[in-house]
């Protein structure tokens, strides 16, 4: 595999910079859903999680839904696989006691 150029790499490390804060804003979307006590949003059992886009889990998923969006654009590859496995767990497709720790080894890929 080609490695990219100087220039490509210079590009990318140009928007990065632009896009970051961006980015730290949705890690911080996520941890304040899962410090609250609207965390999980519902029993999964019994009813359906609010989809429409108000709630504070909807945030948080929509915050994770983007960063596995777009952490790979920016070279975050694995930040961006990261972010779509937390997107998973909160769409109730893994255990929610694994959000942490995925949203801890995304910030630090969001930080460097």
């Amino acid at each position: 595999m080609d490695t990219l150029s100087d220039t490509t790499q210079a590009l990318i490390a140009r928007l990065w910079a632009t896009f970051q804060p961006l980015a730290v804003e949705r890690v911080g979307i996520v941890a304040a859903y899962l410090t609250t006590d609207a965390c999980p949003p519902c029993d999964a059992a019994t009813s359906a999680p609010d989809r429409t886009g108000t709630s504070p889990w909807a945030q948080a998923r929509q915050a994770a839904h983007d960063l596995a969006g777009s952490l790979g654009s920016y070279g975050r590859p694995e930040g961006s696989a990261l972010a779509a496995r937390l997107e998973a767990v909160l769409d109730g497709h893994g255990d929610l006691a694994d959000a942490p720790g995925l949203l801890a080894a995304i910030e630090r890929e969001v930080s460097r």
